[in-house]
């Protein structure tokens, strides 16, 4: 091989690179992906067939901007879902105790534009939950923005005709207190959307009475190389990571997040929002 092909083969690798690392630095972090699923289940009540749910975790706000803010709204307008769950992590951890007044509106504004048939469902995450300050501020802002905080406790959603599926929402392994039994003492039997922090809180979920489940946390690793998924996983996370998990009858799926935590990287584990739609 002549030196010059040599030179273009090495300019085109060092090409890639730069582009890989820019998009992983500069766009990903910063972009959001609509991701859509179906989520089958016999047990699903005829009046929820077709409804979609658009569940998002981690917004990290601070390290996310106000233009994902913005964007996350926009896209939650233009989906018109039937229901809206956030999986925890509001603000991030460097930033909840520096707020500024402007920010917060900022972020109750565009929280409370976000629209849902049968409403809007939470739980905390770890970031929430660093002090007592820092939750009663998180729980302020998702409550002053429409959204029931769930912690430990259950809602049943009633469709027109009177059917209905439930909500469940269990405090985060990281922490919070979670406690299984008093989150799903109520209305045994009904079709049941399960919404945790910590995707590995999974494993002690009844899943009899769980058809699916929703985590967030582990961001996707935000840097994934699929050969090295095992090394490194954090608490909370060190089974399950992203995507989609089966343990029958319950399926579980891991969020990859809309913002970031320690630095603004993405590779490999793109910012997301996940549209879920029921069906029978």
């Amino acid at each position: 091989m002549s030196f010059r092909k040599k030179l273009v083969i090495l300019c085109g690798i060092l090409l890639c690179l730069i582009l890989t690392l820019f998009n992983a630095l500069y766009i990903n972090p910063f972009r959001i992906k609509v991701r859509e699923e179906i989520f089958t289940s016999a047990k699903l009540p005829k009046a929820f067939d077709q409804d979609r749910v658009f569940y998002f975790s981690d917004l990290h706000y601070g390290m996310s901007n106000d233009e994902m803010l913005e964007e996350l709204a926009e896209d939650a307008a233009l989906i018109r879902p039937d229901l809206i769950l956030f999986g925890g992590d509001l603000i991030d951890e460097a930033f909840a105790a520096g707020l500024s007044s402007s920010r917060r509106q900022k972020l109750v504004d565009s929280l409370s534009s976000m629209e849902a048939v049968y409403g809007k469902f939470a739980v905390l995450g770890e970031d929430d939950l660093l002090s007592d300050s820092t939750r009663f501020q998180t729980e302020a802002i998702l409550r002053e923005s429409g959204f029931d905080v769930l912690y430990n406790e259950s809602r049943v959603i009633f469709a027109p005709n009177g059917e209905k599926i439930r909500l469940v929402g269990v405090a985060s392994a990281l922490g919070g207190r979670p406690d299984i039994t008093a989150a799903y003492a109520a209305d045994q039997g009904t079709f049941t959307i399960t919404l945790v922090h910590c995707p590995d809180q999974f494993d002690d979920l009844p899943a009899a009475q769980t058809a699916l489940c929703l985590a967030g946390h582990a961001h996707g690793r935000q840097i994934y190389f699929p050969f090295f998924e095992q090394f490194d996983r954090e608490n909370g996370a060190k089974k399950y990571i992203r995507g989609f998990y089966e343990k029958a009858p319950s399926l579980l799926y891991v969020s990859n997040g809309v913002g970031t935590t320690d630095k603004s990287i993405r590779f490999c584990a793109d910012a997301e929002v996940t549209v879920f739609r029921l069906q029978r």
